[in-house]
């Protein structure tokens, strides 16, 4: 599968550098919203690319809520004002709907319901460091939340199904909304900065903008499954390059202003 499929997803968990998922349960009804994919027009090999793509969007914007969870705590570890700990709360509540959503999609497309097990208590990355805490913000929020917006915007511009196109919807609203937070956070943040962060981000920077950049193998989407929001792989890398090139470079070169 192309392994930047999954780039809707919020903010990861994550452990050693990982991310940390729940185990799926089949048979859980009670995380599925509203809305299902019409899968008449798919063979079985794409209702089950679609199934797992979706799936694993799920799994991960489930854990995204107790990511939030840790990001609010890490806020306040600095001190941060409440502005930004309110808006890193409606930010798990988003993601419980994200969650929601995808499950749904998931089992439409799988024809079983699916839901999340339970997720390891298991401690997340962080030693509570200002540097650890805005390099964290910075992958995940700055860089990784806009990358989702972007994702859901270029899906949205293709998707056809109306179940996807409303769950697109709500995700490219939610994760921009989640993306400018992180971006005041971290204005938030180096404003006290002595220029080590600021430094250190710098690499950080080059180092993701090659990670996400880089060319992917294959085309294998099929154009049924891009009428259901599933792209290319060379679509997925263009898309991702002008994120960088138009969004996120010049919103870092701004907060130095």
């Amino acid at each position: 599968d192309d392994p930047n499929q999954s780039t809707t997803c919020g903010r990861p968990l994550l452990r050693d550098g990982q991310a940390v998922v729940a185990p799926v349960a089949e048979g859980r009804r009670d995380w599925r919203a509203a809305g299902h994919p019409v899968v008449g027009g798919l063979d079985a090999d794409d209702r089950k690319f679609a199934a797992d793509y979706w799936l694993e969007c799920a799994v991960l914007e489930h854990a995204s809520i107790a990511s939030f969870s840790h990001f609010a705590l890490d806020l306040m570890r600095l001190g941060a004002p409440p502005e930004l700990l309110a808006g890193a709360h409606r930010a798990a509540l988003d993601e419980i709907e994200h969650a929601r959503l995808c499950f749904a999609l998931a089992s439409g497309y799988a024809g079983v319901p699916v839901g999340p097990g339970p997720l390891s208590s298991a401690v997340v990355d962080g030693d509570g460091s200002a540097m650890q805490i805005a390099e964290a913000l910075f992958r995940e929020g700055c860089i990784g939340e806009t990358l989702a917006a972007v994702d859901a915007a270029a899906r949205l511009a293709v998707a056809r199904d109306g179940a996807v196109r409303s769950a697109l919807a709500v995700i490219l609203k939610d994760e921009s909304e989640h993306a400018a937070l992180a971006w005041r956070a971290l204005r938030w943040i180096l404003a006290s900065d002595d220029g080590a962060i600021r430094r250190h981000l710098d690499r950080v920077l080059a180092e993701e903008r090659e990670r996400w950049t880089a060319d992917l193998p294959g085309d294998s989407v099929s154009d049924a499954l891009q009428t259901h929001g599933l792209l290319p792989a060379t679509a997925r890398t263009r898309e991702l390059r002008r994120a960088f090139d138009d969004v996120i470079t010049p919103s870092w070169i701004a907060l130095g202003t």
